[in-house]
């Protein structure tokens, strides 16, 4: 019998490659595999230098409907009501104007002149009356300065509410505690965790990675 014919098993298949033929089989699929890597290797490369982060201002331009007031023309018509006061007179100040700005947001349907995206939940963009822009840090402070002036609104209205609930003294002591809460000076600190606090609760999701025409 040949060795051609040894190397065939039983059933007649074709023989087995030889431990040569096997090695240069992985050569060769080896190298194939480098340069497949390589290639995509530089596909990604190139797909990369043609993204851009998209700009936010651009995007919520250019989403949804566009606010009937600029964000100061906004603020003039809100209020606290009697129920949300009293549960803001317990709270750390940053937590009551975060959850005032945010709540403002969440009541104006789909047109309000505040938003934050996922991508970037510690940014707040605002209506100026023609297009968003992002607000600053001097922005965030003056916006927190007119949401305490609400506040002051609501003191007003508990006191003239409670004034004949409480005594005197009980009434002079609690009014000076909740003026003093809402007293509390006011730093860019502050303002900027406010921002950050905002940002989280009003994010609304935005793709920022786009290819280049």
């Amino acid at each position: 019998m040949s060795p051609l014919e040894l190397d065939r098993d039983i059933d007649g298949h074709e023989p087995l490659p030889s431990q040569r033929e096997m090695f240069a089989v992985i050569q060769s699929l080896a190298s194939r595999c480098e340069r497949l890597e390589q290639k995509v290797g530089t596909i990604s490369t190139s797909m990369n230098r043609c993204r851009r982060k998209l700009d936010v201002c651009e995007w919520l331009n250019e989403s949804g409907d566009s606010p009937t007031a600029s964000l100061w023309e906004w603020l003039e018509t809100k209020s606290v009501t009697d129920a949300e006061f009293d549960g803001y007179t317990r709270t750390k100040l940053w937590d009551v104007l975060a959850g005032m700005l945010a709540g403002f947001v969440t009541a104006t349907d789909n047109t309000a002149p505040v938003r934050a995206i996922t991508s970037r939940p510690h940014d707040l963009y605002a209506w100026d009356g023609t297009v968003y822009a992002a607000i600053t840090g001097e922005d965030m402070e003056r916006l927190c300065t007119k949401l305490t002036r609400i506040l002051f609104g609501g003191l007003v209205r508990w006191g003239e509410r409670s004034e004949r609930a409480m005594s005197r003294t009980e009434y002079c002591m609690e009014y000076a505690r909740i003026a003093g809460l809402f007293s509390t000076q006011q730093s860019g600190a502050t303002a900027s965790r406010v921002k950050h606090l905002v940002g989280g609760m009003i994010s609304e999701h935005a793709e920022m990675v786009v290819l280049e025409t």
